[in-house]
């Protein structure tokens, strides 16, 4: 797995050594990033179920200002790290190893907000209105949340507060994408 565009690009990104994680191709990863555009720039990011960290290190090629990575296993974690560290972006990046739910709501009691959300949750996830809605308490005005399911994936769009304005299909993955 590489970074596709920005000052990082070709850069090979280390996978989490771990079967519980799905990485997201450089496919679908590229594709989602051309839809966004300049949306990415002087963003603050929010890479939600990160794994290994591709979606927040796409960003932070691109030019995003900084990111936060959430996940809740070790191995995920530690790989976000030695990403990071590869391409000397402490500064701009901040790792919470938490549950989903405690990392937002932690982020939300330090109002703290963000220009572009990206959530790649399991495929067995259960809770996708829950996931968006408490999102959408982190999300700014301008913000798009991005989110990669399984493509026989039904969300309830009466049950959250986004509105989705936008659909792929890659195979068996589909990226939907929400905004205020």
């Amino acid at each position: 797995m590489r970074i596709i565009a920005g000052q990082y690009k070709n850069h090979k990104i280390e996978l989490v050594p771990s079967e519980l994680t799905r990485e997201t191709s450089d496919k679908v990863r590229g594709a989602v990033f051309n839809s966004l555009g300049q949306k990415v720039i002087d963003s603050v990011v929010l890479d939600c179920f990160a794994g290994s960290g591709g979606y927040g290190l796409e960003a932070l090629s691109r030019g995003a200002k900084n990111i936060t990575f959430i996940d809740n296993q070790v191995k995920a974690v530690k790989t976000i790290e030695i990403n990071i560290n590869k391409l000397k972006g402490e500064n701009q990046c901040l790792i919470i190893y938490s549950d989903w739910q405690m990392a937002i709501k932690r982020l939300a009691k330090q109002r703290q907000t963000f220009n572009l959300v990206l959530a790649d949750p399991p495929y067995d996830f259960k809770h996708y209105e829950l996931l968006i809605n408490q999102l959408s308490d982190l999300m700014s005005d301008n913000t798009t949340l991005v989110l990669e399911v399984e493509k026989k994936t039904v969300i309830d769009l009466t049950q959250v507060k986004l509105k989705i304005y936008k659909e792929a299909i890659y195979g068996i993955k589909k990226i939907l994408y929400f905004e205020k």
